[in-house]
């Protein structure tokens, strides 16, 4: 993140091209390759500006150092720091003591950060997506490493702690998470603190799920979910990186409680990169559940080829995949080939305030003989009003053509409609109302599926929720952190 800013300065620069230096002072030596510059020392490149008290830069070597106070800007970042060197050559720079912000996305300070070109490591500092002055919400480390480039998984951490309002309330020794990739992302109700709640279809409910790392390279969750009338639900779920590929597992228990009903399922995977972007996936899935419910195995192998970018307008994810499917219960047991793809359009504003994307997911499934396909579609719009006051629309639209035996398969054509208006009170308290209608099958009209009544309160790097369904008689509170 960091790094994208500073190297346009410092570090991308080619060995060819003069660095633009404003100082109150400035000298050369005789020969000219070593550069001194001081007092309100100013460079700016490539919409990037460059403040210290002092720049020493050796022409030959292309080394040089900064003098603090440091600041760095450009585009949604800004770095103070207290000191820096950097090496143009070799693309690295290296701050100490150091604070800054990304936009209103994240906030980070430590003690060292070193920027190269395909990692940067802070040392001895924290990160927080919570962008209050003094944030009550950290990640500490010994030290932190962030990958730019991975799509997920970028943020590796060795000595990691948990810290809440100035308390360390876990440690791991190590921590993996994926930061970055949109505006608001937050770990959920679930994964800091538990959700409680109460409906008239579950009963009274609780769910929470809990991350950990075991290694550099290994990652995993636990989530646990209560229900008074299901039982219990369990499992973990972990996935280790081995070169350019991962392997992940996946083991969930759900107890009977009131309904009899409990089973098991089990998920083993191996994923592998290809230097062309795309992926093979091997997996092995294994789902029962009791009471002559469906019981079912998938071997298959899967071909995940290099997203398809049309013209800047369509990315396109295509997806091959083939194996055997066995269903126990329905006797049912046949080879399985899936042909699918992802077909999604950038967000774009039509009007001042309006935002509107496009997605499609075509799908066949062949059985020997037997085809059977479909595709769901989905259109999405957002209308921001001002003061405030945002509207949300969303028009889901799935056909399927053809029948399968497999009851694991069946779908369904439906069509569902979204809608939603937010409202921001204040910058602590909002509220918005959702609701969503479907049909299903082409018969009948349109019935209410769920509606929703959620009132937020914010503070520091927290957010209580309270959410009413009144459908269902329902309601819950959800807990959220500020966290990536």
């Amino acid at each position: 993140m960091l790094g994208i800013a500073l190297a346009a300065v410092l570090v991308a620069q080619s060995p060819d091209e003069p660095l633009d230096i404003q100082a109150d002072r400035t000298t050369y030596a005789e020969d000219g390759q070593v550069v001194e510059a001081s007092g309100h020392v100013r460079v700016e490149h490539l919409g990037v500006l460059l403040q210290c008290e002092a720049l020493h830069l050796d022409l030959r070597t292309r080394r040089g150092t900064l003098t603090g106070p440091v600041l760095v800007k450009g585009g949604p970042f800004e770095v103070e720091a207290v000191g820096a060197s950097f090496d143009l050559d070799a693309k690295v720079a290296d701050l100490t003591g150091f604070k800054g912000h990304w936009a209103d996305r994240a906030q980070f300070a430590g003690d060292r950060l070193v920027i190269g070109t395909h990692v940067f490591q802070l040392d001895g500092g924290w990160v927080t997506s919570c962008m209050a002055p003094t944030p009550d919400l950290q990640l500490v480390a010994r030290t932190f490493r962030f990958f730019p480039e991975a799509p997920s998984m970028n943020l590796a951490g060795e000595g990691v702690a948990l810290r809440v309002l100035g308390h360390d309330l876990l440690t791991l020794p190590y921590f993996n998470a994926t930061v970055g990739k949109e505006k608001g992302q937050e770990i959920d109700a679930g994964s800091l603190f538990p959700a409680f709640g109460f409906d008239a279809y579950r009963g009274f409910l609780t769910s929470t799920r809990f991350d950990f790392s075991v290694g550099e390279n290994s990652r995993g969750s636990v989530p646990i979910e209560f229900t008074s009338s299901r039982g219990w639900t369990a499992g973990i779920e972990h996935a280790l990186s081995v070169g350019p590929g991962e392997i992940r597992n996946a083991v969930q228990v759900q107890t009977p409680w009131a309904t009899g009903r409990g089973g098991v399922s089990v998920l083993n995977a191996y994923n592998w990169s290809l230097r062309d972007g795309s992926q093979l996936e091997v997996n092995g899935d294994y789902r029962a559940l009791l009471n002559g419910q469906p019981v079912h195995r998938i071997p298959d192998l899967a071909w995940l080829p290099a997203t398809l970018n049309v013209g800047g307008v369509v990315a396109i994810h295509p997806e091959l995949r083939a194996g055997y499917l066995w269903e126990e219960s329905s006797g049912q047991q046949a080879t399985r080939l899936r042909v699918a793809s992802s077909l999604d359009t950038p967000v774009w504003s039509p009007l001042p305030g309006w935002q509107t994307s496009l997605n499609a997911s075509p799908w066949v499934h062949h059985y020997i003989l037997s085809p059977y396909a479909g595709f769901t579609s989905a259109w999405n719009v957002r209308q921001d009003w001002g003061r405030g006051f945002q509207s949300n629309q969303a028009l889901e639209f799935s056909r399927v053509y053809g029948e399968t035996p497999f009851l694991f398969d069946r779908q369904y054509d439906a069509e569902r409609l979204r809608l939603g208006v937010t409202m921001d009170w204040s910058s602590a308290v909002f509220t918005g109302v959702s609701g969503s209608w479907s049909r299903m099958n082409q018969s009948g009209p349109f019935s209410v599926e769920d509606v929703a009544v959620t009132t937020t309160y914010r503070w520091n790097c927290f957010g209580l929720s309270l959410v009413l369904h009144p459908i269902v008689w329902g309601v819950e509170t959800h807990l959220a952190a500020g966290m990536f």
